[in-house]
């Protein structure tokens, strides 16, 4: 009986996974990458199917007639007192996993579905990230510069490339360097702000499709003269209030940086935080690097 009744929930389950699994590989997620849900049936999973079929039986079948055999009906009888065995919790346990499951799975659809409507604040479709580390090899900052320059031309020149840029660190990263730093004018300690470090190539902004709302973006001008950063729209909040930041002057630091232009913000952590305060170097003007991975080639 035991083995019939596994034969045929067996049955069933792989005649539904034939109706169900086309159906769900059909299923358009509401998330902006493709996912392949497709899971075909093949000889493997019949025969898995098959021995978990033939094992359920046996298991379920053999073990209650085993404990049956060994009771006596009368005490049964007697015993009109009920109480939780293996067998209930077993059954609560099911029931509540299922359920867990459940709830997790709409959930995380959901949470997809709300996120394809937050803004990152990068308007770049098609990009590609490819991190090197030149330090791995004792590459100094000017011979890494002089390869990442080199780099970037030669992969300008593949088919299909629009822009090709450098960063240390990747927006949608908790991975980065911070530093702290404050209004030149100021100085007191409680002027300090703490903010994700970047040290870029020129045209990192446009390659990600990040507007840049003041001033002007980095050049190869400013790689012989003196230290200058961008900061974006949180930075310059933070630092110098209401006030016109291009032009002004950045403390606390290594050494001071001129500001020479404002991006607007995009979210450098999580989708569900908000933006932080971000300052941009130019990576020709460093003396070591701010990556902690390697430096990203941005395509």
């Amino acid at each position: 009986e035991s083995l019939a009744l596994a034969t045929v929930g067996g049955g069933l389950g792989v005649g539904l996974c034939v109706f169900a699994l086309p159906l769900v590989s059909r299923v358009d997620l509401p998330i902006p990458f493709p996912v392949d849900l497709a899971m075909p049936l093949n000889g493997g999973t019949l025969a898995f199917a098959s021995l978990a079929t033939l094992l359920t039986g046996l298991v379920f079948g053999v073990a209650p007639a085993w404990n049956a055999s060994r009771g006596s009906y009368t005490d049964a009888l007697k015993n009109r007192t009920r109480r939780w065995n293996l067998r209930d919790a077993l059954v609560v346990g099911q029931v509540a996993a299922a359920m867990f499951l459940l709830v997790g799975a709409g959930l995380l659809v959901r949470s997809l579905q709300a996120a394809t409507h937050i803004e990152a604040g990068i308007g770049a479709q098609n990009l590609l990230f490819v991190a090197v580390d030149p330090g791995l090899q004792r590459y100094t900052a000017a011979r890494s510069n002089q390869f990442f320059e080199e780099l970037s031309r030669r992969v300008s020149a593949l088919p299909g490339v629009e822009h090709v840029s450098t960063t240390s660190r990747l927006p949608l990263s908790l991975l980065g360097i911070s530093i702290a730093g404050k209004d030149a004018r100021r100085n007191d300690d409680a002027a300090m702000v703490g903010m994700n470090a970047y040290s870029v190539s020129p045209g990192l902004f446009e390659t990600l499709g990040v507007p840049l709302l003041n001033g002007e973006d980095f050049g190869k001008r400013h790689e012989n003269g003196d230290p200058v950063t961008v900061l974006n729209e949180t930075a310059a909040r933070k630092l110098f209030g209401g006030a016109n930041p291009v032009g002004m002057m950045l403390g606390g630091l290594d050494r001071p940086y001129r500001v020479i232009g404002v991006v607007s913000d995009f979210k450098s952590s999580t989708l569900g935080a908000p933006a932080s305060a971000g300052m941009f170097v130019l990576q020709a003007q460093q003396d070591s690097s701010l990556a902690m991975f390697g430096t990203y080639i941005v395509i």
